[in-house]
């Protein structure tokens, strides 16, 4: 097994977004021609194997994926901080399919990705997932699937994150893989502008339950969370945990990722980078003078 470091400092991994947004997604007669793939589950899940191999079929593709599952990681990114090293393991390699396993987090997949393994020629699509549970109204936050969707976008990358498929359904997993290829082919996908990406929610039904497809808003603060301690092993508070627990959902909106989810609908959420509040910025500046003065009395 072929085993590789990279290390990259905090400003090379800033320094990798500007050449790919400044250079644009190239003409092509077949896009995308490469294709990167990553996911939080790590490079063991069959998901990731099956949408790869059917990317492989109609572009160059690329797997590379934490060598271990990093569900929940969000855009936590460990390279650059202190020139961090990391690992990575030439798992598979073909003529339309390599596949590389990193000691890291979906977005550091991205990043190695993107500026070391393909720094040749960066991909013309990164593809994250197909990660088991849905990632609708606030879950998008924490996941890993959507966090790498979000790095490539942020490095100027057209990105889907998909989620919400049964490893157990053969032909759901074969009617998805096939299903979000040809969303990659599309003029939707190709025409996304820099720091922008999809997040697609896939109803774990058999093919012939999904209605269709739709586009969505995202749910916000539908759930209701508690924090609960459990005794650790010794039974003393200093070595009790805290868990997280979901309250009942509220009624979803209508035209809401959940409710056309619940409705058995393949849901699309366009998302961007971009959190910039303008609105904030004016007023903000227009009452500068309220603001502490420097140095402090």
């Amino acid at each position: 097994m072929n085993v590789r470091t990279i290390c990259l400092s905090a400003a090379a991994v800033a320094a990798l977004c500007m050449p790919l947004i400044a250079a644009g997604q190239a003409e092509q007669a077949t896009w995308p021609a490469r294709v990167l793939i990553t996911n939080d589950n790590g490079i063991e899940d069959v998901k990731i194997w099956a949408l790869a191999k059917a990317f492989s079929r109609v572009a160059e593709t690329w797997i590379v994926a934490p060598a271990a599952d990093r569900s929940g990681t969000g855009s936590f990114l460990s390279l650059g901080s202190r020139d961090r090293a990391i690992t990575v393991e030439r798992d598979y390699e073909s003529d339309s399919l390599k596949a590389y396993a990193v000691q890291g987090y979906p977005a550091d997949c991205v990043i190695v990705g993107v500026g070391g393994l393909m720094a040749d020629r960066p991909p013309d699509l990164v593809v994250s997932g197909i990660n088991g549970g849905a990632n609708l109204s606030d879950d998008w936050f924490g996941s890993g699937t959507v966090g790498a969707a979000r790095t490539a976008a942020f490095v100027g990358l057209p990105a889907i994150a998909v989620s919400g498929l049964d490893d157990d359904d053969d032909e759901a997993v074969a009617a998805a893989t096939e299903w979000v290829v040809r969303l990659a082919q599309s003029d939707v996908v190709r025409t996304l502008k820099p720091g922008r990406y999809l997040t697609v929610s896939m109803p774990r039904k058999s093919p012939g339950e999904i209605k269709g497809v739709t586009v969505a808003t995202r749910a916000h603060g539908l759930f209701t969370h508690r924090m609960e301690r459990f005794s650790g092993l010794t039974g003393s508070e200093e070595d009790s945990l805290w868990v997280l627990q979901y309250g009942e959902m509220l009624p979803p909106p209508e035209n809401s990722d959940i409710a056309a989810y619940i409705a058995d609908y393949i849901v699309i959420v366009p998302m961007k980078v971009d959190e910039h509040d303008y609105e904030l910025l004016e007023a903000l500046k227009a009452r500068e003078g309220e603001l502490p003065g420097w140095p402090p009395r």
